[in-house]
């Protein structure tokens, strides 16, 4: 066999080298030794790649929500914030006079349409063409919770049937009112002011 340090032809029951003088024995546990450390210390490399992977997103989105919490805090105490029934009246009225333009200023970038088949689309006009023409009353209805949450929901009765309410049919029923609106609001921030967003409506047809 060959010694490994110095190269040269040795007997194979030879425990050290007659020529560089190596020790064999020791030479192993030395090699040994430097790959055990060597795995020891990738496997730690790997490790601390793989917790700054997992951690350094949910700290960035803890800090990132931190932010977000004192911003809407110091908006609130300077009275910088539209209440959410306030803008569902405002969607009303443009609901009244079926106004595009002025709709689609109030829709988040991930809107979407459900209509009265649960067909989906992100355009508020296959909305306004299903919408029909308020020819009578609406009512408005606050639905779930109603505190200061991140969405605020809201059905529309649209187009009331007056008789058919004061026969004592109420909200419940089918022949209350020709269509049924509802209406998710996103809370968010914009232009210095905390406001609302549509996220989602969903028509039904009575």
């Amino acid at each position: 066999m060959k010694c490994p340090i110095c190269k040269k032809e040795i007997d194979e029951l030879e425990d050290i080298c007659p020529y560089c003088k190596t020790n064999f024995d020791e030479y192993e546990k030395d090699t040994h030794s430097k790959e055990t450390k060597h795995k020891g210390l990738g496997c730690g490399i790997v490790l601390l790649i793989l917790v700054a992977i997992i951690f350094v997103p949910m700290i960035f989105n803890s800090l990132s929500n931190l932010n977000k919490t004192k911003q809407e805090g110091k908006l609130i105490q300077e009275g910088k914030i539209i209440p959410a029934s306030e803008i569902i009246n405002e969607i009303v009225d443009i609901l009244k006079n079926k106004d595009e333009n002025k709709l689609e200023m109030y829709l988040s970038d991930n809107f979407k349409y459900y209509d009265n088949n649960n067909y989906e689309s992100k355009f508020a006009s296959g909305f306004l063409s299903d919408l029909k023409i308020l020819s009578s009353s609406y009512e408005v209805e606050r639905r779930g919770d109603t505190g200061q949450s991140e969405v605020a929901t809201y059905r529309i009765y649209w187009n009331v049937v007056e008789n058919n309410k004061i026969n004592g049919f109420d909200k419940t029923s089918q022949y209350y009112c020709l269509q049924e609106i509802t209406i998710m609001l996103k809370k968010v921030t914009k232009e210095h002011v905390i406001t609302y967003e549509i996220d989602k409506i969903i028509l039904t047809d009575n």
